[in-house]
């Protein structure tokens, strides 16, 4: 089918094939996608090559039209999208991404950098499923932005050629928030904290699941913060294996609740931190005891 459309807001590129993103989503402007798309129907050896945006002044917007796109194996050393560096966060929202595999890669969105400014894609009511078993080939898997979305990960990742390895890893992104948003997770033997959070913040999120360090990993903690209290109104109800501390470099968290029946005693900072029972993490009515104020994010 061929692309209709001219690309403004109210008359965006209808789009129905992943070479008709790729293109479209170069070139700036708007864009729907009219059908889901199984990449597996492409053939066995297709793989997703970075789909982003040439022109460094300009963004692009994708909006999905609550459909998915699913079976995605992104190319090595390549990432899902991509930005521009002047124009500011484009945008991917209102549908689904399915069964990502991220194992090579360098991740699912390149962040982009110039004179201290660092921009990248924002997700918006987006379901995401991703996989990051095997080698990764760059520390950030996962940057940007994401909002009003559910986001599940599991994989066991591997060493990449600098050490180590990363989930969200936002690397001083300025313009990154991580706002109202269900983070489950399956990952085993990680080399990264969970969030590492350098002037962005995380808002009104739920964060579930089981989240195993390496024994060897220096570094065990949820977040790593830099001074900064952007860990806000969330609730912490993970399984961790081998944690020092809910958070590093000094940073503290506001209005947060934690599980204390899965997170060591040890791993408890900040005065500011409310620490539940696994029974009254699931109880609005016991966590407005407490002061927590946002709620609706546990229904």
């Amino acid at each position: 089918m061929a692309i209709t459309g001219s690309g403004t807001e109210n008359d965006p590129y209808i789009v129905h094939s992943y070479d008709e993103i790729k293109q479209t989503f170069r070139s700036g402007g708007y864009s729907r996608l009219d059908n889901n798309i199984d990449c597996n129907g492409y053939g066995e050896n297709f793989e997703w090559e970075e789909v982003r945006v040439d022109n460094q002044t300009v963004r692009s917007e994708l909006d999905l039209g609550g459909h998915f796109v699913k079976n995605i194996k992104v190319k090595a050393n390549n990432y899902m999208f991509g930005t521009s560096r002047d124009a500011g966060n484009s945008v991917i929202k209102n549908g689904q991404l399915l069964n990502v595999f991220l194992g090579g890669s360098n991740g699912l969105n390149h962040q982009v950098s110039d004179a201290g400014f660092v921009t990248g894609i924002t997700f918006d009511n987006i379901s995401l499923s991703a996989n990051i078993s095997g080698t990764i080939s760059f520390p950030i898997v996962f940057s940007g932005s994401f909002r009003n979305s559910a986001v599940y990960v599991e994989g066991t990742p591997q060493e990449y050629s600098g050490g180590g390895g990363s989930l969200f890893f936002t690397y001083g992104s300025y313009n990154t928030y991580i706002e109202n948003t269900d983070f489950l997770f399956n990952i085993q033997n990680a080399k990264r904290c969970m969030f590492d959070i350098e002037s962005m913040r995380l808002k009104n999120c739920r964060i579930r699941g089981n989240y195993g360090f390496a024994p060897d990993f220096g570094y065990k903690y949820m977040m790593y913060v830099n001074d900064q209290k952007y860990f806000e109104d969330c609730v912490a109800d993970v399984d961790f294996s081998n944690i020092d501390n809910i958070q590093h470099n000094g940073g503290s968290t506001s209005g947060t609740v934690v599980n204390k029946d899965k997170i060591p005693a040890l791993a408890f900072s900040g005065t500011d931190v409310i620490q539940v029972t696994s029974a009254e993490i699931i109880n609005g009515a016991a966590l407005r005891a407490k002061g927590f104020n946002v709620v609706n994010v546990l229904a």
